[in-house]
């Protein structure tokens, strides 16, 4: 680059505050951060069901060791129930008294099924919706300048290549990885509790 040329960069770069593979960088990254916010948004949402049905389960039951939902559900399927009441415990209300009816468990277990079944149905449908073509044009885009414009801003092709990482197309398998499906139970022992 001629000397000409770098005090162009350097007019436009402090115009715009920010050196041009800063900027990059920070759009790739807010764009990221974007899609992101928008699945978390949409899976709190898609969730009131699911987190409406397992209050209910846990306040019919009691506590998680009933004899009842044991009959029903194996320990590995109570203690994920368990680790999502953790997890949406804010948000979860506990609207009933507890019960030992079989019949009422049985119902209130499989609403939660058929809520989890749902909510996994629609969050495979938005997650093949998303679209992310622009993340990886910004990513594709990232891997092919950002080097140059550091290299143009501190003028040392070293220290422009330090650090760099090139970044990997994004993927739908990355969102779902971030946002799972949720473990739906199985009601064990069918024909002891219908």
């Amino acid at each position: 680059m001629t000397d000409d040329g770098r005090k162009i960069f350097q007019e436009v770069a402090k115009a715009y505050d920010l050196p041009a593979f800063l900027r990059r960088a920070h759009e790739v990254e807010s764009v990221w951060d974007s899609l992101i916010a928008r699945c978390s948004r949409e899976r709190r949402r898609s969730l009131e069901f699911p987190r409406l049905n397992l209050a209910t389960l846990s306040a019919l039951s009691g506590n998680w060791r009933s004899p009842v939902l044991a009959r029903m559900c194996c320990a590995e399927e109570i203690a994920a129930m368990i680790e999502l009441e953790r997890e949406w415990r804010p948000e979860l209300k506990r609207p009933l008294n507890p019960t030992s009816n079989p019949a009422q468990m049985s119902r209130s277990v499989r609403r939660l099924i058929v809520s989890f079944e749902r909510f996994n149905e629609r969050w495979e449908n938005f997650i093949d919706r998303l679209s992310l073509e622009r993340v990886n044009q910004l990513r594709d885009n990232y891997n092919r300048y950002y080097v140059i414009e550091k290299e143009c801003a501190v003028r040392s092709l070293q220290t422009a290549q330090r650090g760099f990482e090139l970044m990997k197309p994004a993927s739908l398998g990355e969102i779902r990885k971030l946002f799972p499906l949720l473990a739906v139970p199985q009601i064990q022992n069918r024909t002891r509790i219908a």
